[in-house]
């Protein structure tokens, strides 16, 4: 599975969508995602999104602000002009998450989304490896499920190691991989 590249691949997967939500949380984006993805009306979008007074005010340049709040006093929502200004401002805010689409796939969410679904069960791995310590393995499962498989194969040959298992790291990766386990 590739990395999302664009906001339309993030929203293709309700499982990464989540862990986008998570991140714009956290990096404090979640008002302009969510102004983004809204399918509403002038009249439902202004009040949440762009109303500087807004709780939910996304970050948004006067180009788009002043001439909505222009409309929104005369309360005219049925104006063909909203359709533009609501365009540009989701424009604007498209542009500066694609921005961040890079810092988000690095992000801590974005890896606990791929340890959830690229990771195999530690304890079926363990068998099928005829390991011990599940916990250990778990670490080295979790590393390259992330994307690490260097770093995973070295906590392999550790593991493989300190139980005294004939088996080279290399191979039991390849195992893993083969099981679908990372």
């Amino acid at each position: 599975m590739a990395s999302p590249e664009t906001l339309a691949d993030i929203k293709a997967d309700p499982k990464i969508m989540a862990a986008y939500l998570d991140y714009s949380k956290r990096r404090y984006t979640l008002n302009e995602v969510l102004f983004y993805f809204d399918k509403g009306n002038a009249a439902a979008i202004y009040p949440k999104y762009i109303d500087p007074k807004s709780a939910k005010a996304a970050n948004l340049s006067s180009k788009v602000i002043n001439p909505a709040k222009e409309l929104a006093d005369k309360d005219d929502f049925s104006s063909p002009k909203w359709k533009a200004i609501l365009q540009t401002g989701k424009e604007e805010v498209a542009s500066a998450l694609t921005g961040d689409i890079g810092t988000f796939i690095e992000s801590p969410e974005y890896k606990k989304y791929l340890r959830k679904e690229k990771m195999g069960d530690p304890t079926k791995a363990a068998k099928l490896l005829g390991i011990k310590d599940v916990k250990k393995l778990t670490t080295a499962l979790e590393v390259a499920a992330e994307g690490d498989k260097r770093e995973g194969e070295r906590l392999l040959g550790e593991l493989a190691k300190s139980e005294k298992l004939i088996a080279r790291a290399a191979d039991m990766m390849k195992a893993l991989e083969r099981a679908g386990m990372v």
